[in-house]
């Protein structure tokens, strides 16, 4: 029964998405009676439900249980979003049977999807002027009763942490987590302050103080302040930016003292093992908050974040990796960078050898976040970097070999091809010489991707960056003859993105004065219509430099 319940509901959800029937709206009371009864029949009540023995009977009961009230709060929110006039009765009643399922509900997975629906609706409803008063005398309960509870790390959290570290960075530091117990409770916080913001950040600051005296109490107690981080995040950040962080703070907090009294003692410790999962949320802490923290303080801040790369946890050195490279982006609302490069002009080296350290680690041979932060320092950095040029060389064309054997990472790879690119750009442009370093030492890298069918995503990157080079160059090198047959077959041109980087590489051939004999330029078995198509662009290319 509860599971027929369930897929009327999912189907009746679909059915007013897009607009509210009429015969619904003249009787809303026949459709939402019954569909509130379903919340609090007394069948499927907490203590009748943990009172059955365990077995499958009984997990068949919690599933259907909790898939059923999941769909009536997807049914409640979508109405008290989109039909708000219509539903207004029925708002008082599905508040408070929320609100008691949600004090109620065991912490176990199961019930995740359950929790995060419920809460969501709770937050819709706090956020409209309408029902400010069903709010109004129970903020102190909503945190105490909701929110806290649902921020508390679970195993399940530190199991992920462990072993799993690319998911728990998407859901924890890019927002991948939207449907997540503690995304949605946090999300509950912020909704509940855009109407009493005061006196919500007053209550929670008194559970921020008691969360960090428990902490400070005992190491064993490190999760208090996991907590305490959360809730400061939540009650902080009113609005953010990917380029900016926070950009709109709750002006009742001082980020600035907890800064200093909370962030910083955690990342100035010598211990690289002790507490990463504290580590890590303070590395998110100040990537959160890099427009608000004091300019002046930045390039301590960038040092401590330096110095987490090492750490062997790979959640911690991707945060730090993420937080250099949105330290180095970040500027102010002027457009001026918050962290001039020559603010740690002294340090690039370090950071360099810090960051392809980090790819020497655990699980992180192929980290995205590691390679976008090292594209951001190469890139901010410029002839700056030029003293070290030749091990960031080294250093990438080992990668490039790795990852030609077996791509599996397509952001990764991206980014070590951009870095690439721009130590060409930045090398060769004021010295032409410098490009036969490049061709000697990545030209045989590049003919194991071409000759691969396993790197077909790879060959766009590889004919950009052959472009590039012979662009740079005052001749063809005479290795570059060896490449322009194949660029001349059918197959070439029958990936999309080929075509792009290959006309910009036969662009380059032709603007240096190339001459190819006969044979290189006939055509090996080419298709008719892609013969055509190859055609086409060699003509158009001819007519555009002549």
């Amino acid at each position: 029964m509860l599971t027929c319940i369930h897929f009327i509901l999912e189907t009746f959800h679909s059915l007013m998405f897009l607009e509210l029937y009429t015969d619904v709206e003249n009787d809303m009371n026949s459709w939402f009676a019954p569909i509130a009864s379903v919340m609090v029949a007394p069948a499927i009540q907490q203590a009748t439900i943990e009172a059955l023995p365990r077995g499958p009977t009984k997990a068949a009961l919690v599933k259907a249980i909790d898939l059923a009230q999941t769909s009536v709060c997807a049914v409640a929110r979508l109405f008290a979003e989109k039909y708000e006039e219509e539903f207004t009765p029925f708002v008082e009643t599905f508040v408070s049977q929320v609100w008691a399922l949600l004090t109620e509900v065991s912490a176990a997975e199961e019930y995740d999807a359950l929790v995060s629906t419920a809460i969501s609706f709770l937050s819709s409803m706090s956020r409209k002027e309408w029902y400010k008063a069903l709010f109004e005398n129970n903020l102190a309960a909503l945190c105490e009763k909701i929110a806290i509870p649902q921020l508390q790390l679970r195993e399940s959290d530190e199991e992920l942490f462990e072993e799993n570290w690319a998911d728990y960075v998407s859901r924890d530091m890019l927002g991948a987590d939207q449907d997540t117990r503690r995304r949605t409770a946090a999300d509950l916080v912020t909704a509940l302050c855009v109407h009493f913001e005061p006196q919500v950040t007053e209550i929670l600051k008194q559970y921020i103080a008691y969360l960090l005296g428990q902490a400070a109490a005992s190491p064993d107690n490190w999760k208090a302040k996991d907590v305490a981080m959360y809730v400061v995040l939540a009650l902080t950040v009113k609005s953010k930016t990917r380029a900016r962080g926070a950009v709109a703070i709750n002006p009742y907090v001082d980020i600035g003292d907890f800064f200093t009294t909370s962030v910083i003692p955690e990342l100035e410790s010598t211990d690289l093992n002790e507490k990463p999962i504290i580590k890590a949320d303070c590395l998110k802490f100040i990537t959160q908050f890099r427009s608000q923290l004091p300019a002046e303080a930045l390039p301590t801040v960038f040092a401590l974040a330096q110095k987490w790369l090492a750490c062997p946890q790979p959640v911690v050195h991707s945060y730090a990796a993420i937080a250099i490279e949105k330290l180095l982006a970040v500027k102010d609302e002027a457009g001026a960078v918050r962290l001039p490069v020559a603010a740690i002009a002294d340090r690039l080296g370090d950071t360099l050898a810090a960051l392809f350290g980090a790819l020497q680690q655990r699980d992180s041979g192929e980290n995205e976040h590691v390679m976008l932060a090292i594209l951001r320092v190469v890139s901010v950095g410029k002839e700056l970097v030029f003293p070290f040029a030749s091990a960031i060389i080294g250093e990438v064309a080992a990668r490039l070999t790795i990852v030609a054997q077996n791509p599996r990472q397509p952001k990764f790879n991206h980014n070590l091809f951009e870095v690439l690119a721009c130590l060409i750009h930045y090398l060769c442009k004021d010295s032409p010489a410098t490009v036969d370093t490049f061709v000697n030492c990545f030209l045989p890298i590049f003919e194991v991707i071409l000759g691969t069918e396993a790197c077909n995503d790879l060959q766009p990157y590889t004919f950009q960056v052959l472009a590039q080079l012979l662009e740079l160059s005052p001749t063809v090198p005479e290795s570059f003859a060896g490449i322009f047959p194949s660029l001349l077959l059918a197959v070439m041109w029958e990936t999309q993105a080929n075509c792009p980087a290959i006309a910009r590489l036969l662009a380059a051939y032709l603007d240096k004065g190339f001459a190819p004999s006969a044979d290189q330029v006939r055509l090996a078995n080419p298709l008719p219509y892609s013969g055509v198509v190859l055609s086409s662009y060699i003509y158009i290319l001819f007519i555009v430099k002549c």
